[in-house]
């Protein structure tokens, strides 16, 4: 899947009028609408319950969701699945779930759902089309983005809602033929203007049907989108995990050294794309999101070298007692081994251990540099919390005020540039 932590170094109501508690004998139940009583079923081979369980509040999640179906269920008591779809969301795009009724009455009263003005914030949301990029064939690839015009650090590519997503239980508790089959019928619940956004998608091999198409569309192209920012689950609950196609993102091709990185917003059930590093006009954008990075042996031993290097050094430099060897210059060592590995993604860590250094040696202006760029290169990566772990803005606005200041100076020695303006204009 698309969530890979750069971190580590490359190493994502219309209802069942009536209540359906039927147990098809030969099969899986479809429906040609998804307005339908248990006289509507066509059924196929195999054997599959269809609930609507009165034990999951499943009469609550029907007056919560725009389009809900009946549950199927495994048997054997595994859990229950339904599709839920929501058309009026993201401007009317919508965004179509399978998973069960308890979870998807936890995610209908969430932002994404209840505030659709929220939606009026998102930059260029979903858009087909962009001043920044295009979509062409690359070499080699397939499909991807191109930038149109030179692109900065921290400029925004793209947000996108998600088309679908998918309970990982599904997978576990449902068999294959009922589980694609259920996959298709969501993508078809969907508005039919969007549906072209997502079935346009790669699918790498031949498929022999839509329900086909629609699984390896989901397999290819799907991020792992947890739970855990959207609701907040009781102690002890586990946080659900959800395979989550964004179809304009997709459109983006692995690299393991990036250009662009992205973020989930819970508030929009959105992916955020932004530039990490310079991208030069007719450059691919890339993003990072499997596991597939391959170098010569000899190239690897270095970069693996440099990795343990890297490590080290945070070792040190996240040891603030007075017996702590860390220095500047291992913060700028950091600093330069981030950008040989092309972390461009995580090198706001080592800015900030850098202005953490410098403030520790009396030296606020360095510091200040360090905690600005560290500020700028972190826009992205602390998206959408904005976690200042280190106090870095406080650091900005006081470095003599800020926790780290002449921490690693022992008797009150100063060091140079350690005068302190009546008023700082940084």
């Amino acid at each position: 899947m698309r969530g890979v932590d750069l971190l580590h170094f490359c190493a994502a109501v219309v209802v069942a009028k009536h209540s359906i508690a039927a147990v098809v004998d030969q099969g899986w139940c479809t429906w040609q609408s998804l307005l339908y009583g248990v006289e509507d079923a066509q059924c196929s081979e195999g054997r599959l319950e269809f609930n609507e369980p009165a034990d999951e509040n499943h009469l609550s999640v029907a007056s919560s969701w725009p389009v809900a179906t009946s549950c199927v269920s495994g048997g054997n008591g595994t859990r229950t699945y339904c599709i839920y779809t929501d058309r009026d969301v993201a401007r009317e795009r919508g965004i179509t779930i399978i998973t069960t009724p308890s979870e998807a009455l936890k995610l209908a009263k969430t932002t994404a759902f209840k505030d659709l003005k929220g939606y009026d914030h998102v930059k260029d949301l979903n858009a087909a089309e962009s001043l920044r990029w295009r979509v062409e064939e690359v070499p080699g690839k397939g499909m991807g983005l191109i930038a149109n015009r030179n692109l900065h650090a921290g400029d925004h590519i793209m947000s996108v809602s998600a088309s679908i997503m998918i309970d990982y239980g599904l997978f576990m508790d449902i068999g294959e033929d009922v589980r694609t089959q259920m996959q298709a019928r969501a993508i078809r619940s969907l508005p039919l203007n969007h549906q072209p956004a997502f079935l346009n998608l790669s699918t790498h091999d031949a498929v022999q049907s839509f329900e086909e198409q629609v699984d390896r569309i989901i397999l290819t192209n799907a991020f792992d989108i947890s739970d855990r920012e959207i609701v907040e689950n009781p102690e002890g609950v586990e946080d659900q995990h959800f395979f989550t196609v964004f179809p304009e993102v997709s459109r983006m091709n692995h690299d393991c050294r990036p250009n662009a990185h992205y973020f989930w917003d819970p508030n929009t059930f959105t992916q955020n794309v932004y530039a990490i590093k310079p991208v030069t006009a007719g450059e691919e954008i890339t993003i990072s999101y499997v596991d597939q990075c391959t170098q010569h042996e000899r190239l690897v031993a270095e970069s693996d070298e440099r990795i343990v290097q890297i490590l080290e050094l945070q070792h040190y430099l996240r040891d603030y007692s007075k017996t702590s060897p860390a220095t500047p210059d291992m913060a700028e060592l950091l600093i330069s081994l981030y950008e040989q590995e092309r972390i461009h993604s995580r090198i706001f860590e080592a800015y900030t251990y850098a202005a953490i250094e410098y403030n520790a040696i009396g030296q606020p202006w360095m510091a200040t540099k360090y905690a600005r760029l560290g500020i700028q290169h972190g826009f992205v990566a602390n998206q959408p919390t904005g976690e200042d772990h280190f106090d870095i803005k406080q650091l900005v606005d006081d470095p003599w005020g800020h926790w780290s200041y002449m921490m690693r100076r022992s008797n009150g020695e100063a060091g140079a540039s350690t005068a302190h303006p009546e008023k700082m204009s940084i």
